[in-house]
């Protein structure tokens, strides 16, 4: 059986051949729309070859369109094809090939390359002034709608780390904590009695004092600074060694 790479050449001779003979304007004409159509199929099938979906259509089946036509990866619209929407189960079966095939340093990759994509500069900031292993300050402010009520945090994320880090917008330290804690980058720690200095400006802080000072207004009982640490995590630490590895 002939390769479509063959046939597309097996078609310019008989185009070159026919150009002598009567009606050549016209097997000219049918000639490119052949072509175009074969070398469009071998396009579709060098792409499933490279993300492994799965083969359909004949040999001069033209591209299929649903509505839902996706660019190429990188961008270009040369050769565009409309890509079928997976449905979960082929996708989870994709992402069980690659468990089977990649290797550790792979999947290691992989999942720091995730985590790029759930962060912003502070928080990159942040993780750098992390990096070196050093703890930090941090602050929480809680209270408790009655005298005997489980306590709830009212502020959180206020750290001593935002000053080496460089943090851009300061307001938004609760934020950028938050998301490096549920990515597993940063963990909080106990008091350490080495900060004190340290906490004591952190609750001095104005929007420390604010907080406070609305919550007993509005009847908080109990209202008080939590003293914790911040400091990079062991994902943390790894993910930030992956990404300054100088073998990309």
């Amino acid at each position: 059986m002939r390769t479509t790479e063959q046939l597309v050449k097996l078609a310019r001779k008989i185009s070159e051949s026919a150009e002598r003979l009567p009606g050549a304007d016209f097997v000219q004409r049918e000639y490119e729309v052949v072509e175009d159509a074969m070398l469009q199929t071998l396009h579709r099938r060098l792409r499933r070859a490279v993300s492994r979906e799965p083969q359909s259509g004949g040999l001069l089946e033209g591209p299929k369109s649903n509505g839902n036509d996706e660019k190429t990866v990188d961008g270009s619209d040369l050769f565009a094809e409309p890509i079928q929407p997976r449905s979960p189960a082929q996708r989870l079966q994709f992402i069980m090939q690659d468990a089977m095939e990649q290797t550790k340093e792979e999947s290691i990759r992989s999942w720091a390359n995730r985590v790029l994509d759930h962060l912003v500069a502070d928080e990159v900031r942040i993780l750098s002034a992390l990096s070196d292993d050093s703890d930090h300050a941090v602050i929480n402010v809680s209270g408790s709608q009655t005298l005997t009520g489980q306590r709830e945090v009212l502020l959180s994320g206020i750290s001593s780390v935002s000053k080496p880090a460089r943090v851009k917008v300061r307001a938004l330290m609760p934020v950028y904590l938050s998301n490096l804690k549920s990515l597993g980058l940063v963990e909080f720690g106990a008091n350490n009695v080495e900060f004190e200095l340290e906490y004591q400006v952190l609750e001095a802080d104005s929007d420390v004092m604010e907080v406070m000072a609305v919550a007993q207004k509005a009847g908080y009982f109990r209202v008080r600074c939590d003293r914790k640490t911040l400091r990079t995590s062991q994902a943390g630490s790894l993910f930030w060694e992956v990404c300054n590895a100088k073998e990309l």
